[in-house]
């Protein structure tokens, strides 16, 4: 059995209005796609974007999501 531990992660910042998040999610359905057609029958769970309060915090998701 394989582990993989590593987090990944992508922070982008630009003016309003530059399709930051139309962008993201084509990107997230694109990789989504590539992973399901090379491992089809994979426990791995699926890309996720989330969008938080300028007043949150990794740890405060994380304690919302109960991780």
């Amino acid at each position: 059995m394989v582990s993989v531990s590593a987090r990944r992660g992508l922070i982008v910042s630009c003016p309003s209005t530059t399709d930051k998040s139309t962008a993201l999610k084509q990107l997230g359905r694109t990789h989504q796609l590539n992973v399901n057609q090379r491992h089809p029958a994979s426990d791995r769970f699926p890309v996720v974007k989330v969008t938080t309060p300028p007043k949150g915090s990794p740890r405060k998701l994380a304690r919302f999501l109960g991780l």
